[in-house]
């Protein structure tokens, strides 16, 4: 297997967002060499990755993190320039690399299966243990054992970021729904939203950072943050609220003293053991799953 083209791969998993667009683009391309194909326009790529989408599906047997739309105007640029994976020719054509193209079938058809298994092992990492709490029965046999229900939340808070966001907002939703507040998540993890990862009704606003504060620069880029996103009345007033990983004891003050509120994951975890009711602790899981569904699954 040449080295280079492996990199390649990884960089385009490895890099991938909310869902894995480009690998599923490179594979799409493969299969057009497979059949022939050495120079694609763009259109013939983009119905090609719309058919590999649905192979993959049935691969694995979930549309969750497959199947981003593919901007084939402008996609295809990027993973030549950023990544190597494709040549933009004369008249808007494509074509994968040398190192690809140069290979015999059987090399390529290796390459080609090199990154299915790939892709599969991304979306699995990916997906977590949320597939354990994708139905009702799953639910309430998490929920109905406390170590369990708080051991399932601790992994995902530790995840990722789009995790940690996610079931915070499920945790906190159910919480405060006994005071008759209501959250509510703006948007996907990763769309640019001014900062505002949940709302309320009652005015208060979260930013959610999964960053444990350890050094007095993470504070100064964190406060530039929030005064940009955020503006000083809303703060002043003592509306804004910061969950965070964890923070150092001794830069605690440079927050509280901007009027700003700050939850740590420990404090996080704190407020779902208080939660008892089976009802209430599956509704957590149910929102977990289906905010993580609603990221993840496929749109094209």
């Amino acid at each position: 297997m040449n080295n280079k083209v492996e990199e390649i791969i990884d960089n385009l998993i490895k890099f991938s967002k909310t869902k894995l667009i480009n690998p599923v683009a490179f594979l799409a391309a493969l299969n057009l060499l497979l059949k022939g194909k050495k120079i694609f326009t763009r259109q013939e790529l983009d119905v090609e990755y719309k058919k590999t989408v649905e192979k993959i599906k049935k691969i694995t047997k979930s549309e969750l993190n497959i199947g981003g739309r593919f901007h084939a105007d402008t996609y295809p640029d990027r993973m030549a320039s950023k990544y190597g994976a494709f040549k933009i020719l004369d008249g808007n054509r494509i074509c994968l690399p040398d190192s690809v193209v140069k290979l015999s079938k059987n090399e390529q058809k290796k390459i080609r299966d090199l990154v299915i298994n790939k892709i599969i092992d991304a979306q699995k990492i990916k997906l977590g243990n949320i597939l354990l709490v994708d139905t009702e029965e799953k639910r309430l046999n998490i929920a109905k054992n406390q170590d369990n229900f708080v051991d399932f939340l601790k992994k995902e808070l530790q995840r990722s970021a789009n995790s940690f966001e996610i079931t915070c907002f499920a945790i906190l939703k159910v919480f405060l729904e006994k005071f008759a507040c209501k959250l509510y998540r703006n948007s996907k993890t990763n769309a640019r939203d001014t900062g505002v990862d949940i709302s309320t009704d009652y005015g208060v606003v979260y930013q959610l950072k999964k960053i444990k504060i350890s050094k007095k620069e993470d504070i100064d880029r964190i406060l530039r943050e929030l005064q940009i996103n955020f503006d000083q009345a809303r703060i002043e007033d003592g509306k804004l609220v910061l969950i965070i990983e964890d923070i150092d004891k001794n830069f605690k003050h440079l927050i509280i003293d901007r009027n700003i509120r700050m939850f740590k994951t420990e404090e996080i975890l704190k407020i779902a053991n208080q939660i008892e009711e089976i009802e209430d602790k599956m509704k957590i899981l149910r929102i977990i799953y289906d905010e993580t569904r609603r990221e993840l699954e496929s749109d094209i």
